[in-house]
C-alpha cells in the first residue's frame, strides 16, 4: 500500500520521482554499438548492428531503415515467462522501431538496414520506455546519427494518484497506464499510448510529470556520454 502520509510509493519514490536509471555504453565487444540501463529492478541490453546493405525485399534506395526486436528473457520476470517471440513482444518491437526511425537520420544510410536488439534481462514495470532511452545512447555508441537525444517515460494511475515512472506493481495495479518519448528540445513526441480513460486535466497533469521525467533522463544521458568521452553534438 502506498503511504498516503507522506505520498510516497511502496519503493519510497515522490509520484514525480523517476527511478534513475543507470547507463553503461561499449560493454559488447562483437557489435557496432551497446548500451545497458539499470534503473530500478529493470536491467535492459541494447545492442546495436550495422549499418549493413540490406536484404533486396527491404532495402530503400534513399533512406535507410531500422529492425528492431525485443525480447524479454525467461528469467526476467519472477514468474517464468516461456521461451518465445509472442505477441506483445512483436508489438513493443514495432512500437520501438516506428520510434527509432524517426529519431534517426536515415537520409544518411541509403539502402542500409541498422539492427537493434533489446534483451530485457529484468523487468519490473516501463520497460519499453525504459529501453528507448538505452537504444539512443547505443546507437550513438554505434555512431549513427541522430537527431538528438531521445528518451521515454511512463505516467499511470495507481490507488487514485497520478505518477511517474511505474514500477511492475503500479503498472499491474493500476487503472491507467500512458507511454511518452520525445527528443530533447523538440516539440513532436516520437512515442504515444494510452491505456486507461482520461479527463484534460487528467492528461495535462500526466504529461506534465512525463516531460519533467523525460528532462532529467536527457541530463543522465548527457552526463554518461561526457564521462565516457561519446562525442555528441
Amino acid at each position: 500500500m502506498m503511504n498516503q502520509s507522506n505520498h510516497l510509493r511502496t519503493d519510497g519514490r515522490a509520484i514525480n520521482e523517476i527511478r534513475s536509471p543507470h547507463y553503461y555504453l561499449g560493454e559488447i565487444q562483437n557489435v557496432e554499438g551497446s548500451a545497458r540501463v539499470i534503473a530500478g529492478f529493470n536491467n535492459i541490453l541494447v545492442t546495436v548492428r550495422g549499418p549493413r546493405i540490406a536484404e533486396r525485399w527491404n532495402r530503400e534506395a534513399d533512406r535507410g531503415s531500422i529492425v528492431c526486436r525485443y525480447t524479454m528473457h525467461p528469467f526476467s520476470v519472477a514468474e517464468r515467462k516461456r521461451p518465445s517471440y509472442d505477441r506483445r513482444s512483436a508489438e513493443i518491437s514495432k512500437i520501438l522501431e516506428n520510434a527509432t526511425e524517426s529519431c534517426v537520420l536515415l537520409e544518411k544510410y541509403p539502402g542500409c538496414e541498422i539492427q537493434v536488439n533489446v534483451d530485457v534481462l529484468s523487468c519490473d514495470g516501463s520497460s519499453r520506455v525504459t529501453a528507448l532511452g538505452a537504444i539512443c545512447l547505443a546507437l550513438i555508441d554505434a555512431g549513427i546519427e541522430i537527431k538528438g537525444l531521445f528518451a521515454g517515460c511512463s505516467i499511470g494511475r495507481y490507488e487514485d494518484r497520478l505518477m511517474v515512472d511505474l514500477s511492475g506493481l503500479e503498472d499491474n495495479k493500476g487503472n491507467l497506464d500512458l507511454a511518452m518519448g520525445g527528443i530533447q528540445n523538440q516539440a513532436d513526441l516520437i512515442l504515444f499510448q494510452s491505456d486507461g480513460i482520461m479527463t484534460d486535466e487528467t492528461m495535462d497533469q500526466a504529461m506534465q510529470l512525463g516531460n519533467q521525467g523525460l528532462q532529467e533522463i536527457f541530463q543522465l544521458q548527457e552526463s554518461i556520454l561526457k564521462q565516457t568521452q561519446r562525442g555528441f553534438e
